[in-house]
């Protein structure tokens, strides 16, 4: 995808969602000065959304970024969107920011860290199942994913054991609107 058919993507699940490339902002280039004790990799192999923007690195152009763009806008984007009460996603990201970052220093107490990640990659979930992905395989992901965002990457947010029983039990709620077919 090239970055104009990034930007029409996201815009087409959410109207006020931008994708810009990370390497052209300061403010990526100040975060990634402070996440580099902890993620050396932020700049090259992490996308983040920030209200309505969605800043991926350059090099991503040319790849199908349809899934990580679900996650992080109809994810993270309507988060947003919701913490504002629905009025716009600049709204919301006070709160949305303060949930996020709420416990940053005490290790395994981020709970809304962990929620939003899953729930966002719940969303990106779906999409692989609607695409025909088996049940079994979409859940290995979300397993790994769950291992990322419970390590040193994300601060580890939350307990593992805990984090991996949430994410499956939010994965079969999920499942039971696909049907007996992914239900085995």
């Amino acid at each position: 995808m090239t970055l104009q058919e990034m930007d029409a993507f996201a815009r087409s699940l959410d109207s006020s969602a931008r994708v810009v490339p990370k390497d052209g902002s300061w403010l990526m280039k100040v975060i990634a000065f402070f996440l580099s004790p902890f993620n050396k990799r932020f700049m090259t192999d992490y996308a983040i959304t920030i209200a309505n923007k969605v800043y991926v690195p350059r090099s991503w152009e040319g790849r199908d970024l349809r899934r990580l763009l679900t996650h992080e806008v109809s994810g993270h984007v309507r988060q947003g969107r919701w913490c504002g009460l629905g009025i716009h996603p600049w709204v919301g990201m006070p709160v949305y920011w303060i949930l996020y970052l709420l416990t940053l220093l005490p290790i395994y107490l981020a709970y809304f860290r962990y929620k939003f990640e899953v729930l966002s990659e719940l969303k990106a979930c779906r999409l692989d199942l609607l695409e025909g992905e088996s049940a079994k395989l979409v859940r290995e992901g979300l397993m790994r994913f769950v291992e990322r965002i419970t390590g040193k990457e994300y601060l580890f947010c939350w307990p593992r054991p805990l984090a991996r029983w949430g994410a499956n039990r939010s994965f079969d709620s999920l499942l039971k609107g696909f049907g007996a077919a992914y239900n085995a």
